[in-house]
């Protein structure tokens, strides 16, 4: 029972540990890369500023939407 409980509490970890490490995305290495990069976040940025500013949220408000907006959880 032991072996079965700690074998499967390894495989558990495992998948744990190696997923969010697959699940990021390379970082972006030319010069090409990098300026397309920051184009989208540019563009991201954008579009939740313009949603902040449609709802007429206050300062703070408007700064817990825009992190919200940029990093959403899944």
């Amino acid at each position: 029972m032991n072996r079965s409980l700690l074998g499967l509490f390894a495989i558990a970890a495992a998948a744990f540990w190696q997923g969010p490490a697959e699940a990021q995305s390379a970082k972006p290495r030319t010069p090409g890369e990098i300026a397309a990069a920051s184009q989208v976040l540019i563009v991201k940025n954008e579009a939740c500023r313009r949603q902040a500013r449609e709802q007429k949220l206050g300062f703070f408000k408007r700064r817990l939407f825009m992190h919200r907006c940029l990093h959403p959880r899944s």
